[in-house]
């Protein structure tokens, strides 16, 4: 009983890992469509976010399902034993390790790439910032599920909350008319292409690869289905309605 949650303290643990991917989703796409298409990428991200979101709400309407029947854990591995096997459960196993994997490789430097934009100072130890922040990240989870549910859900209302003041304040200025413009072409910018290529045959394999980029805000949905034995109760599953806080939060955080 020591390792339950909270409805407040799950939401907050098991969602970052769901909410933190829509920081980047977006950039993904974007860095994608803007060299092949330059600044008509502005006017695709829309719409390509949009069909990323309808496949959002399909995966967790499945793991809605999924959930509610599957209230001790209901793990890719657990349910791909129940329903297909031990082969096929080890296949699930091993995605699900590699998932994580990459998952913690891209979310911590793209959480520095963040930090660096911000303090240019900190460039030269890129490496050994993502490296020191994966240790703490391990670190904190050893300590068990409520210890690190206790040190990371405050971070995650506060990514929350921080990303709507940046929504309400980008949206003032833009009215205000005292939203800054940079210089497409200073350095370090993404370079321009030309928007005369989304009539080119190659324009269906980009507007593809950047959907596949755009899926990165996917991922984490599994990790409520995965520790749905850590919440208090039980006896009535309720982690089914944990899902739904998730999806317009990011979904939010994509537009």
């Amino acid at each position: 009983s020591h390792q339950r949650l909270s409805k407040r303290l799950a939401l907050g643990v098991l969602s970052s890992d769901c909410i933190s991917s829509s920081a980047y989703g977006s950039e993904q796409i974007l860095l994608a469509l803007i060299p092949a298409f330059g600044l008509a990428a502005f006017s695709i991200l829309m719409p390509m976010t949009l069909v990323v979101l309808a496949v959002l709400i399909v995966v967790t309407l499945s793991y809605r399902e999924v959930v509610s029947i599957y209230t001790k854990s209901g793990g890719a591995y657990v349910v791909s034993r129940d329903n297909f096997g031990p082969v096929i459960a080890q296949i699930a196993a091993v995605a699900l390790m590699l998932d994580y994997i990459v998952t913690v490789a891209i979310q911590s430097s793209a959480g520095v790439d963040a930090i660096i934009s911000t303090f240019p100072a900190f460039h030269d130890y890129k490496l050994f910032l993502v490296i020191g922040i994966i240790i703490i990240l391990t670190f904190m989870n050893l300590r068990g599920v409520r210890e690190a549910g206790a040190a990371f859900a405050l971070p995650t209302y506060l990514f929350v909350g921080s990303m709507f003041v940046v929504f309400v304040m980008g949206i003032y200025r833009t009215f205000n008319g005292t939203l800054p413009q940079y210089d497409t072409s200073a350095q370090g910018a993404v370079p321009l292409g030309s928007s005369q290529s989304l009539v080119s045959f190659a324009a269906i394999f980009i507007l593809l690869r950047a959907f596949a980029n755009g899926g990165a805000s996917l991922t984490g949905l599994e990790a409520i289905s995965d520790l749905s034995e850590s919440e208090k109760t039980v006896d009535l599953p309720e982690s089914p309605t944990k899902l739904w806080p998730c999806l317009p939060i990011v979904s939010n955080t994509s537009l």
